[in-house]
């Protein structure tokens, strides 16, 4: 189980007019920086099946730009979710965003809040245009983005190996954007999956929650895979000295504070384990013997949950639409209408 979530806290101001930057080292000693070079392999990964109202173009890496769909023929319930997630950015925000050169992290993390692995998330030449639009609509925004979730993804794959739980905010959708990538059967194959996050996932619409919340997956324990927010509302003191160094000292200050971050953590990992074995067995002791308790009150077992639960699921799937019974039974009845006002 790990998490993975962008971050546009630790941007770095492009330069001004013409002027040269004078320090352009490039810093590679990190154990945490996916490549520039292996990001931009998964440009132009996702595409659209179905375009909507606005123009569609490319840009010079094959990135989708305008009106696409980034879950690539979603569900209807994922559908929803992506119009519920649109940028709440006001105008002059999404006006500004092209004045920087970097404009945030992507990052994943573990279970126990270790990093993984990190990506910069640039507004290069090649993006400039599709990078500042991107804040207008979601939509816009993850298939220009998509390309940093992609090459996680793909990294875990080949790490990790098989069986993955991979948290995002949206991954309701990026489970729709993997599918329609290349890595889509390896990633079916593997038995891995994603799911939407503890606090975010209460966003979405209910038939979405039912099957990629963390309360609705067997397995996955008292995990809620808010790791990144964690990890960001820390970073976010980085911000102050990134904005205006160059991209080398950037990145030096970034990786600084991940590696202080994963040493801190590993001492305190003890505790964790130990806070959250506690914390297990206060719920079964304390709360499950109040659930047997109720299901014995009412005479029912574990099978009626576990029915009761797949009826609700199946329920929200179909909910709004009508059965094949109901529409023949109305046709029907407005035929003898139609006849009776003939007669």
């Amino acid at each position: 189980m790990y998490a993975i979530d962008g971050n546009d806290s630790l941007k770095r101001i492009a330069r001004v007019g013409a002027r040269e930057v004078g320090d352009t080292r490039c810093f590679s000693d990190s154990n945490y920086y996916i490549s520039s070079e292996e990001v931009d392999q998964w440009a132009g990964e996702v595409r659209s099946r179905r375009p909507v109202e606005d123009n569609i173009s490319e840009d010079d890496t094959g990135d989708e730009v305008e009106g696409q769909d980034p879950a690539n023929g979603s569900s209807s319930d994922q559908g929803a979710c992506a119009n519920n997630w649109k940028a709440a950015q006001s105008d002059s925000k999404k006006r500004m965003w092209g004045i920087f050169a970097e404009t945030g992290l992507f990052a994943s993390a573990c279970r126990h809040g270790f990093i993984l692995w990190v990506a910069d998330m640039v507004r290069s030449g090649e993006q400039s245009v599709p990078c500042i639009t991107c804040w207008i609509r979601l939509t816009t925004f993850l298939i220009c983005r998509a390309k940093y979730p992609l090459a996680i993804t793909a990294r875990a794959l080949r790490t990790l190996g098989p069986r993955l739980l991979q948290g995002y905010d949206i991954g309701c959708v990026f489970q729709k954007t993997i599918a329609s990538s290349s890595i889509g059967t390896e990633f079916v194959e593997s038995q891995s999956r994603c799911c939407v996050n503890a606090f975010h996932g209460y966003s979405h619409n209910f038939a979405c929650q039912t099957k990629n919340h963390p309360n609705a997956i067997e397995g996955i324990g008292l995990e809620d895979l808010e790791t990144m927010e964690r990890i960001f509302s820390s970073s976010n003191q980085v911000a102050s000295v990134t904005r205006y160094s160059s991209a080398y000292h950037r990145r030096v200050f970034i990786d600084m504070f991940f590696q202080q971050w994963d040493s801190d953590k590993y001492q305190n990992l003890a505790s964790m384990l130990l806070n959250n074995y506690k914390q297990a067995l206060s719920i079964i002791n304390v709360e499950g013997s109040a659930v047997v308790e109720t299901m014995n009150s009412l005479g029912i077992g574990p099978s009626d949950l576990e029915a009761w639960h797949h009826q609700q699921v199946e329920f929200f799937e179909t909910i709004g639409e009508e059965s094949p019974y109901d529409v023949h039974a109305i046709a029907y009845v407005e035929l003898l209408q139609e006849l009776e006002s003939a007669v």
